[in-house]
């Protein structure tokens, strides 16, 4: 989603010596990611040094922050009266225009008018490609929110992109600031480029995923230790009660816990198989992949065992639920893919949740390279709501370092998770329902090594 950086200036006067070190940025509510956006080269200071945090910025500005962000290439769209050709935001503003971003009115642009706070949001949750929410974001001044960005403020709020100002307010009608600016793109950056947690504005096809194989050692209390780095605890999400000492592995290979139930994950990959076989080899459950997104071209694709699996492990008496190999890079695809599911199912009544499984394919080609935390974790709370809606359990299934690196996990404590780590003892510091510790389970009825899991009563 991320491009390289563009070449444009954001006035005349702004230099592109993008460095956190501005003259008028200390001590300021915004300073972390002021720096952490302009060292990315989203943004940059003036000539003298500044900032200038609380100044107002164009629509011409925004136009060109975003489109360092994201790739629009078409710059096909109608004349407007008031662009001037030539001028050294044109072709930012064209791009904006024809990807359906900032579209203007009467044909005029108005890119030397302050952006509004709604009129921010409003490009931003078209670039997202962001649905259309009906519930009302939940701020005291809702009401002044223009008829024409009502949903796409509350789509921002509801997956986490805009909170508002720190008094209730959302103050739709006010200009931008710089700051606030910075703020809103910081949720585009990924994990290792946000420099820090971003602060609240003041009052004014992969078969089998590539889980963390090594353990960790006692966390500390205030701080959870992940190969040397030091992740804050998110104290909403209830942390693991489960005793090291009491997983055991058994001669046959696979891991044992007082009250948890033996089952497999399984796709097409894994051909035809015999489920009556599997059953009868200890395995009570059974999670069944119901199609993927292409990591390319991103299209989306049924599996082709699904329906077979499904009524297989029904008949055998397993209990089931049901995954969904995702590729989404917008929360509207991550909906398709519910959706898609749910038209798979028809209504079939499932003993387990359905599972969004995001995962990031080991290639440069993946076009899921460079989405942002803000933008994945938007993603999985898309799928579990549609989910949810239609009357299923939903769940969100990760690696260690998908977890605690790349998701807003605070932001999907709503939903049981499945955590999948290689090893003799899970180490991940939340709870978590599910556990998968191999893809080289060995079980009859499946050829060929299969994902083990354990499911926690």
């Amino acid at each position: 989603m991320k491009k390289q950086i563009i070449s444009l200036l954001l006035a005349a006067t702004i230099t592109t010596t993008g460095v956190s070190a501005f003259n008028d940025t200390q001590g300021h509510w915004a300073e972390s990611v002021i720096s952490a956006v302009a060292n990315a080269g989203v943004i940059s200071g003036y000539t003298d040094g500044s900032f200038q945090p609380n100044a107002y910025i164009t629509r011409a500005e925004f136009a060109v922050m975003l489109g360092r962000m994201f790739d629009w290439q078409s710059t096909d769209n109608p004349a407007f009266d008031d662009l001037p050709s030539g001028a050294w935001y044109e072709d930012a503003l064209l791009r904006a225009a024809s990807a359906g971003v900032m579209t203007g009115s009467d044909g005029r642009i108005r890119p030397n008018d302050r952006i509004t706070r709604q009129e921010a949001a409003v490009c931003l949750a078209r670039a997202l490609g962001l649905w259309q929410v009906t519930k009302p974001a939940d701020y005291t001044d809702f009401d002044e929110v223009a008829d024409w960005a009502k949903s796409e403020v509350s789509a921002l709020t509801r997956f986490g992109f805009i909170s508002g100002r720190g008094d209730g307010r959302f103050a739709p009608n006010e200009n931008l600031t710089r700051a606030e600016a910075a703020t809103l793109l910081s949720k585009l950056l990924r994990p290792e480029d946000d420099g820090s947690n971003t602060p609240t504005e003041p009052t004014d096809p992969s078969p089998a995923p590539g889980p963390d194989r090594p353990t960790e050692p006692e966390q500390p209390q205030d701080y959870i230790l992940f190969y040397g780095k030091k992740i804050p605890i998110l104290e909403n999400l209830p942390k693991s009660d489960k005793v090291s000492s009491d997983f055991a592995r058994g001669d046959d290979g696979r891991i044992r816990y007082p009250n948890a139930r033996a089952g497999v994950d399984v796709s097409a990959w894994q051909g035809e198989i015999d489920w009556n076989a599997v059953a009868r080899d200890g395995v009570s459950f059974a999670m069944i992949r119901a199609g993927y997104r292409g990591y390319t071209a991103g299209n989306l694709n049924v599996d082709a065992y699904f329906e077979r699996n499904l009524r297989g492990a029904k008949d055998a008496g397993l209990d089931v639920g049901v995954y969904f190999y995702s590729q989404a890079i917008t929360p509207r695809e991550a909906v398709e893919e519910a959706e898609l599911v749910l038209e798979l199912l028809g209504g079939e009544n499932l003993d387990l949740p359905i599972v969004f499984d995001w995962e990031l394919p080991d290639s440069k080609n993946a076009r899921t390279r460079g989405l942002s935390r803000a933008t994945l974790t938007a993603c999985a709370k898309a799928f579990c709501e549609t989910i949810a809606d239609a009357g299923y359990d939903p769940m969100v299934y990760f690696y260690m370092s998908l977890g605690y690196e790349e998701y807003h996990l605070d932001e999907l404590g709503d939903y049981p998770f499945w955590l999948a780590q290689y090893s003799s003892t899970p180490t991940f510091y939340y709870d978590y329902d599910i556990w998968q510790y191999t893809d080289k389970g060995v079980v009859d009825g499946i050829d060929g090594g299969v994902d083990m899991n354990l499911m926690f009563e």
